[in-house]
């Protein structure tokens, strides 16, 4: 199979190799014997093309090589075993053997034919110096390779261990071309053939020896080549080994959930200002002020409406009786009305009423002639005792019906200055806290929609032909998109005034906070990503090795880098979403107490979905151009590179 011819190396002056010439069967055990620096290491080197020589040819597999070997031309032919074996170290045992061939029963059977049958879940690191190099013959026979280069593999083991090699490369000499590069002694009992290498001070000697054994094995056949996949799998398991450093992947994820809040804070104004007014001041209502119409002859559209309130609002006169034009009155004033003139009306169908889950006492309404109380009424009607007034009756004079008795249900706990902006957008009026007196509030009380839904068809209930009509939607971004497609009609073609409460004080300034907070956000989501990114880099020049045991494996180095790339992108797009997902809970947890109890007069987070996908794109392309950057130009050296780094040449 090999066969050298007068092959010459010099170091300098020194002369490594003089005229060797030797020619090796297609198996056996030939023992490279003799002390260190006599050449043994480097005529292996030269039969693996690591080296190049100044003299001779070698031939091998009908090829023949002057100056140097072609590794590349021979590579798949020969393992190269040392004392120093490389193994992927973030897989098990079975798995660095499944990278060359995923038969399990083939890999089971010469675990256990070499001693190694309770190994295959433990990781190569937990090995000893023994086992780890019966490992790599292991893997040198699954990858069927026909030659074995070892350069002194029992340097570094017990007896008991060497015994075990050697043995094994004994019993393995039948199978294949076995060269052991090795001083021990104990070697020349297990060999077939030994060149004996010799170091004299002008030249080197190289002498051939019969062995103390006989030859008597045939040749086996070798393995299939192996398949090339799951390569993901395997490099996956990274993320889940000690290689890793957690501590970054820790605070990298701690920067994306600040920046990912940052980025719920700091929405764009609009989307923040609509937030504010459905959610802290909970505005879904439309006033229209009606001339001489009522709502059935105005409406344009019913879409996103879910309840048309009729105000209370009564003529300021009592209407004109049938007999005369003008009201009888001695001074010829037209006289006051003795009915109430004022009353505050309150959507019929709880869900619609977004303060109803602030009654204190009773319940809401459940029919047309009932009331829920002020807080103030209640105290100045039963002082400490506002349960006694739940099932009672109040009567009061009402337009057209006279004296009409009406059942107390309910009485309302005592409104927040944010709640009573919200009474005010269904044409409640409150004093601020500055300007509130409780005395005015001793005569409050609230009937239902439903109550005032019998004044609909009655042609006189108006002040001066005005009526008070209020929409109510489900949300305040329905009212807002009504009143973008309908709003502008509605004003130019009946005369109405529509009051839809769309202001918030510009103290809160959403403006500021969108366009210093937000560069922020971006900044940080630069920053973190970045960082992480580095210290990948990083971590993965410190532990790149098991890219070179890939490439052993028969993947393409530039495969490997690649599929370890996409899946630290992956890995990415896990911390965002577990970020995110973080970001979520601690905004909704936040939004939650604010509503609650209004410590900041405006929605702390919202949820601009065109933002956040915006957001966690800018994340990703990000991090997919700096890793690609980054990682990609990290040096990768080659399995045959990182063996000569770690080698003596000589």
């Amino acid at each position: 199979m090999i066969s050298c011819k007068h092959i010459t190396k010099i170091f300098g002056e020194q002369i490594v190799l003089n005229d060797l010439s030797y020619k090796f069967a297609n198996s056996g055990f030939y023992l490279l014997y003799g002390e260190s620096g006599s050449g043994k290491t480097t005529f292996l080197n030269i039969l693996a093309g690591f080296l190049p020589f100044e003299g001779g040819c070698v031939e091998w597999g009908g090829r023949t090589f002057e100056g140097q070997i072609d590794h590349d031309a021979v590579a798949d032919r020969f393992d190269y075993i040392t004392q120093d074996t490389f193994f992927v170290d973030f897989l098990t045992v079975a798995d660095n053997l499944r990278l060359i061939c995923e038969d399990d029963a083939k890999i089971s059977a010469l675990l256990t034919r070499f001693g190694l049958a309770d190994k295959g879940k433990q990781m190569p690191a937990t090995l000893s110096g023994g086992e780890k190099q019966r490992l790599a013959i292991i893997r040198a026979i699954l990858s069927g390779k026909q030659v074995l280069f070892l350069d002194e593999p029992t340097a570094a083991l017990d007896e008991e261990n060497k015994t075990a090699v050697f043995r094994l490369l004994a019993e393995l000499s039948g199978e294949m071309l076995i060269l052991c590069s090795s001083h021990d002694g104990m070697a020349r009992k297990y060999a077939d053939h030994m060149i004996e290498f010799t170091k004299v001070k002008e030249k080197a000697a190289v002498s051939v020896t019969a062995s103390e054994k006989v030859m008597l094995k045939a040749k086996k056949s070798m393995s299939a080549a192996p398949k090339k996949n799951n390569l993901t799998r395997y490099l996956g398991k990274w993320f889940r080994s000690k290689q890793r450093n957690r501590m970054a992947g820790v605070l990298f994820l701690l920067f994306l959930i600040l920046s990912s809040v940052l980025c719920l804070f700091a929405d764009f104004p609009q989307s923040k200002k609509e937030a504010t007014l459905e959610n802290i001041y909970n505005l879904h209502t439309v006033k229209l002020s009606v001339h001489n119409h009522r709502w059935e002859e105005i409406s344009p559209s019913d879409e996103g409406i879910r309840e048309v309130m009729l105000g209370y609002t009564p003529p300021l006169s009592p209407p004109l009786n049938a007999e005369a034009d003008t009201p009888s009155n001695e001074e010829g004033l037209i006289p006051t009305p003795d009915y109430e003139l004022s009353l505050d009306v309150l959507p019929y169908d709880a869900d619609l009423f977004r303060l109803s889950h602030r009654i204190a006492h009773g319940s809401y309404f459940t029919a047309v002639n009932q009331v829920i109380l002020a807080p103030e009424m209640a105290e100045e009607l039963a002082p400490g005792d506002p349960d006694s007034l739940i099932g009672t009756t109040i009567t009061r004079n009402v337009y057209k019906l006279g004296d009409t008795e009406f059942e107390i249900v309910g009485i309302f706990d005592f409104f927040s200055e944010y709640e009573k902006i919200y009474m005010q957008s269904l044409g409640i009026s409150y004093q601020d806290a500055q300007h509130y007196n409780p005395r005015d509030e001793i005569d409050r009380f609230f009937i239902s929609s439903a109550f005032t839904a019998q004044f609909e068809e009655d042609e006189q209930f108006h002040d001066k032909g005005q009526r008070n009509y209020y929409l109510l939607f489900d949300s305040y971004k329905d009212m807002a998109s009504y009143l973008n497609t309908y709003g502008q009609t509605l004003e130019e073609t009946h005369h109405v005034a529509i009051y839809d409460l769309l202001y918030v004080d510009e103290r809160f300034g959403f403006a500021p906070i969108c366009y210093t907070l937000l560069p922020l956000a971006v900044f940080m989501v630069f920053f973190s990503t970045l960082f992480y990114i580095a210290l990948k880099k990083t971590e993965f020049a410190y532990n790149n090795q098991f890219v070179a045991v890939f490439e052993y494996s028969g993947y393409g180095k530039m495969q490997v880098i690649r599929r370890f790339i996409l899946l630290h992108i992956l890995d990415l797009l896990k911390f965002l979403v577990i970020a995110e997902g973080a970001a979520f809970v601690i905004s909704l947890a936040v939004n939650y107490s604010n509503h609650k109890d209004v410590f900041i007069p405006y929605e702390i987070f919202t949820y601009n979905l065109p933002l956040i996908l915006g957001y966690n794109l800018l994340v990703l392309l990000t991090a997919l151009v700096a890793m690609n950057l980054l990682l990609g130009r990290v040096k990768v050296s080659s399995w045959y590179e990182n063996f000569i780094r770690t080698r003596d040449l000589i």
